[in-house]
């Protein structure tokens, strides 16, 4: 393309969308005076640092606003409510414009300011915009459409408005009060003490949102108890304003007796203190309240009041296990000298590491390890009076280790795993407590507890419980020869290398059972045990597996060494005990599973033709040509 063509153009579009901005510049500029025009007044909430109401000669109430706060200042120092304040302010900005009656109308109609009911009037809202101020001024009705007069004080103008408008306008100043004891957000706080009964509690939140006690012990709490409290503190509301100004707050009982409620946002300038004192005189259902530096009294109801005053181990964090099960790459069970040990790889399979390597069943594992983190403690032993021995804490009958995503498991677990964080291990002690219950104890935590016996009923250290339950897993396309011994006969079956199809060799050739042999192969290369019976078991002549009945070898490409045989001994409920020969394994093998192998590989031959007297056509034909009989 010639350069001057490309300026040209690139100097067009440019044009364009200078256009095209100024259009739509202008035409938002044009929208928002519009809109203005329709505005009763020019009132613009965000700009508005205080404002007085001000109705008749009996009601004057001030807020101002203080570090983005909105607060009372007369008649009474107090917070505000928030949201009645901006329900003030927006129906000021949005109140739309109705008729105007100029100065010049006025004259003509021969009215006055009072024929309005703006000499002197109703009500009026002075509000503080930074260095200047604006005062609105609001007359009466106007005789027809649900209209009110108002005017701007520095302008001539009369305008009707909406009469909804003095909706929001506060009947009086506790109409404007901020009736939540506290203000903020419970997710806000940091820290939170409870004070009250001769009983401290200090909680503090760490940077995963976790509540852990410091007073009277250190110990986990409950995140969803805690957060109870707050919702419960930070919802309670003023029924009544007792009284303001007041110099001594013992009469109310909100002295050193009180009850005392202090949260902190993360300093001491975000810090809120709640005290909670004597029954509200006669009703039973309110208690007095006050919140320092605040010099007002308040009455409020007691349904938070339980909230405030729980125990201290209503706060604790009765998880047995604080790791969550999905999160768990490890798991070890010893009980005595018996040690189990489990891990999952990066895939998320898990296999058995000790005492002998081998596949475990995944879902098993994560089921029992979802038993375990279910746990929960019922009951939380004296910190100061427990004895470890005593409680069968000091030689335990079980150890039970949980290993996080992320720290090695098994038998190379680093030192530098963090307790509790990346690796928790429980005691559990074999002596039942008279409440029935077992004492048990997390390692890196120094107090023990009582969790219910019947938790612990599926805990075992027995590697044959997690073990997968997969026998075999062969490709079917690389068996070349399947051997069956069956009562000291044997039969072979081989595929061919030409067509791939098998063909019986043993005892006598001929055609193999195509389906037979393709239906052992769908079950014997990808064969699944019902149940495993035992491991490294010395007697298996029990089992009917010393001189077994049956004996399948299926034989593979490459080495012969990569041959499995299932050996299938006794009947026993559901199937037949089998094993893999050279393995250490008995497991029950499905009763159809071995129906399969007491059934003739060789394909029967064809039934011979029947016979018959018909003559042929062609012999018929030929007597019939002689004129002879047949």
């Amino acid at each position: 393309m010639n350069p001057r063509t490309t300026i040209i153009l690139l100097l067009a579009a440019l044009g364009f969308g200078a256009w095209l901005l100024f259009v739509d510049r202008k035409g938002e500029t044009t929208k928002q005076r519009e809109e203005a025009a329709r505005k009763a007044l020019r009132i613009e909430p965000a700009r508005v640092t205080g404002f007085t109401y001000t109705a008749g000669t009996n009601l004057t109430v001030t807020c101002a606003k203080q570090n983005d706060k909105w607060r009372l200042t007369a008649p009474v120092a107090a917070r505000a409510d928030a949201g009645a304040v901006d329900r003030l302010l927006s129906g000021l900005a949005d109140m739309k414009r109705g008729e105007v009656v100029t100065e010049q109308d006025r004259t003509q109609r021969n009215t006055k300011l009072a024929d309005y009911g703006l000499e002197t009037p109703r009500c009026s809202v002075a509000l503080d915009l930074g260095g200047r101020r604006q005062t609105v001024l609001f007359g009466r009705s106007a005789p027809v459409g649900g209209a009110i007069y108002l005017k701007d004080a520095e302008r001539g103008d009369v305008v009707a408005t909406d009469a909804a408008v003095t909706n929001n306008f506060p009947a009086h100043a506790v109409a404007l009060r901020d009736r939540a004891l506290l203000s903020g957000s419970a997710f806000d706080v940091k820290r939170l003490d409870l004070r009250g009964g001769g009983r401290l509690v200090q909680l503090a939140k760490n940077e995963k949102g976790d509540w852990q006690m410091q007073q009277p012990l250190v110990a986990r709490a409950d995140r969803a108890a805690v957060q109870g409290v707050l919702d419960a503190v930070f919802d309670w509301k003023v029924a009544d304003f007792a009284a303001d100004g007041v110099a001594d707050f013992t009469p109310y009982g909100l002295d050193e007796n009180a009850v005392k409620v202090t949260l902190n946002a993360g300093d001491k300038a975000n810090e809120q203190v709640l005290l909670v004192g004597k029954p509200a005189g006669t009703n039973a259902a309110q208690v007095y309240a006050c919140t320092p530096p605040e010099k007002s009294v308040y009455a409020v109801s007691t349904d938070a009041l339980a909230k405030v005053s729980c125990k201290i181990n209503d706060l604790r964090d009765r998880r047995l296990f604080t790791l969550s099960g999905y999160d768990i790459a490890g798991l070890r069970v010893q009980q005595g000298e018996k040690k189990l040990e489990l891990k999952k790889d990066a895939q998320g399979e898990w296999a058995i590491t000790q005492p002998r390597p081998a596949k475990a069943d995944g879902a098993r594992v994560q089921e029992f390890i979802t038993q375990l983190t279910g746990v929960k403690i019922e009951d939380f032993l004296d910190q100061s009076a427990a004895n470890p021995g005593a409680l069968g804490l000091a030689e335990p009958a079980w150890r039970i280790t949980l290993l996080k995503t992320g720290a090695a498991a098994a038998t190379n677990a680093p030192a530098k795993a963090v307790p509790g964080e990346d690796a928790q291990t429980l005691l559990v002690s074999g002596q039942p407590r008279p409440s029935g219950r077992l004492a048990a104890r997390l390692e890196h935590e120094a107090t023990p507890y009582e969790i219910p016996a019947a938790a612990l009923t599926n805990l075992t250290a027995d590697p044959l419980v997690f073990r997968s339950r997969d026998i075999l897993m062969l490709n079917a396309a690389d068996v070349l020869k399947l051997t069956l011994v069956r009562g000291g006969a044997t039969q072979v079956v081989e595929r061919a290398s030409a067509t791939n199809d098998f063909a019986v060799v043993t005892p006598a050739k001929g055609p193999a059972e195509g389906n037979l042999v393709a239906e052992v192969l769908s079950t014997f290369c990808f064969l699944r045990a019902q149940s495993l019976v035992a491991a490294d078991d010395k007697e298996l002549g029990k089992y009917g597996l010393l001189q077994p009945e049956l004996a399948l070898m299926l034989s593979l490409k490459g080495d012969a060494s990569l041959a499995k045989t299932v050996l299938i001994g006794g009947a026993t409920a559901g199937g037949r005990y089998a094993m893999i020969r050279g393995q250490d394994v008995v497991f029950v093998l499905d009763e159809p599973a071995a129906l399969l192998l007491t059934r003739d590989w060789l394909k029967p031959a064809a039934p011979a033709a029947p016979a018959t007297n018909e003559i042929p056509r062609a012999q018929t034909n030929t007597h019939a040509a002689a004129g002879t009989q047949p």
